[in-house]
């Protein structure tokens, strides 16, 4: 099934004057995942994922047949190993806005590091019913994920007749075969993108299929970003031959805008990006430069946030008399606002640019522009900062007014949350167990640095005496965790 994009709700409410408060009311965990450029290589340890150069669909593992009850015990034995160990990761990487992308990379190298074979035999044997003693398999998707995509780049003709049985067997349900259709199609598009496209093309042909791809959303966003890594042009040509309805012609620019390589002419894209959806009358005139704008602003902050405040306002004030102009403080604070919403929105992006988000904070601090980054700081936190995003607290020292630093740092302490001490990211909170919160330490640390006035300090102390009693109604009630 479709599922739904926190990204065009973003881009929508970012050139307005509150939507830099609001966004992160509503934003969820990211619905897809676009793993490092640096895991797409063959690995080194994998001799055959390098020579495989066709398929075996000929040889299409007869030992599979479910009336062999069992995994043959050297594969069985492997896949608890590396249940274990991606289990092990899962404890030792906090489930913020980073875990699904960090998750599907981990795995991706992982998996690229097996035999084809046992590949084969583990994707397989998942698609014809869960591991009973593979508890990663059987309940939590992204193992088997990440097989079906390293399979599929393999032998991808091997890999679709394996999914196109499974959705058979469920009878072509998209509740549960589209994800499946559209990791294969993912690792599909990792060996040849354009190859992949056409093949999509043919399965909306046959209407059982079409049914179980769930409609064309993030399979074909996944599928014309990879295609943009590799040609930028022919990518773009494909993506404006088809229809889209005016949501869907939005994702798949943005699709494309972060699957496009760095030191791209970004405004000039923009351009045509706009000039596209200006001929289709997409209505999303204010959204369709923001992924343009955001891999430009990972590269060169300054100037795209001028060129992007200057360019959304224009788009405000289309159609206004030229008598009605606004007021210059207003046009002064809208362009904070439009900035400050860039910048989270760069910060929110499924995409490894997410990262720069503090260099970029960085830049704007040392070009003096304080009010900017106070605000753009205060809208990140306002997204319910991630306790791993704690080294943004070094920026803090940085303002050189001492109520706006205080200010900012009250507001992270109000932000942070409690939780469980459980090292299992998985478990349910229990009656009675710890809780405790994570950021306390460090930030305790920033007010020893920062030196805070006697009321700061005060009202620092109350936030986190707040936050303890919160720990303390969890510990008791631990459904409302």
């Amino acid at each position: 099934m479709p599922r739904p994009r926190a990204s065009i709700l973003l881009r929508i409410l970012i050139p307005t004057a509150v939507g830099a408060v609001l966004i992160g009311k509503w934003l969820p965990r990211p619905s897809h995942v676009e793993p490092d450029a640096s895991i797409r290589e063959p690995s080194p340890k994998s001799s055959d994922r390098a020579q495989v150069s066709h398929d075996e669909a000929a040889d299409y593992i007869p030992e599979l047949a479910p009336d062999k009850g069992k995994l043959p015990n050297t594969i069985r034995n492997l896949a608890i190993q590396i249940e274990a160990e991606a289990a092990q990761w899962q404890r030792e990487h906090p489930r913020n806005r980073r875990f699904h992308r960090l998750q599907a990379a981990h795995l991706d190298q992982r998996v690229a590091d097996l035999g084809t074979r046992e590949i084969k035999i583990l994707a397989d044997w998942q698609l014809r019913g869960p591991l009973p003693h593979i508890s990663l398999l059987s309940h939590n998707r992204a193992l088997s994920h990440a097989l079906l995509r390293e399979w599929a780049f393999r032998e991808p003709n091997t890999a679709h007749a394996a999914v196109e049985a499974y959705a058979a067997d469920k009878n072509y349900n998209a509740e549960y075969v589209s994800y499946e259709l559209c990791e294969v199609f993912k690792g599909h598009a990792r060996r040849n993108p354009e190859e992949a496209w056409s093949r999509y093309s043919d399965y909306e042909a046959v209407p059982e299929l079409l049914r179980a791809l769930g409609g064309t959303g993030e399979t074909l966003q996944a599928i014309i970003s990879e295609w943009a890594k590799s040609d930028p042009d022919a990518s773009w040509e494909a993506l404006t031959g088809r229809a889209w309805d005016s949501v869907e012609f939005d994702q798949i620019v943005e699709a494309y805008a972060f699957g496009l390589p760095d030191g791209q002419d970004w405004r000039a894209l923009t351009s045509r990006a706009l000039t596209e959806a200006d001929q289709r009358k997409s209505g999303y005139e204010t959204s369709i430069p923001t992924p343009f704008a955001a891999r430009w602003l990972a590269e060169n902050p300054l100037a795209t946030l001028e060129w992007y405040a200057d360019l959304i306002m224009k788009f405000r004030i289309k159609g206004r008399s030229p008598t009605n102009n606004p007021d210059p403080e207003q046009s002064i604070s809208s362009h904070t606002v439009i900035k400050s919403g860039l910048i989270a929105y760069l910060h929110h992006a499924d995409h490894p640019i997410s990262d720069r988000t503090k260099a970029v904070l960085n830049q704007v601090i040392e070009s003096g522009d304080i009010h900017l980054a106070a605000e753009s700081m205060r809208t990140l936190i306002d997204l319910h900062l991630d306790q791993d995003e704690l080294h943004f607290l070094d920026l803090i020292v940085k303002i050189p007014d001492q109520s706006s630093r205080e200010e900012l740092l009250l507001d992270v302490i109000r932000s942070t949350q409690v939780v469980p001490v459980s090292s299992d990211p998985f478990a349910t909170p229990t009656p009675g167990e710890p809780m405790v919160n994570p950021a306390e330490k460090p930030i305790r640390a920033l007010m020893r640095q920062m030196r805070l006035s006697p009321e700061a300090t005060a009202a620092a102390n109350a936030a986190f005496a707040e936050i303890e009693a919160k720990s303390a109604r969890i510990r008791d009630e631990p459904n409302d965790f």
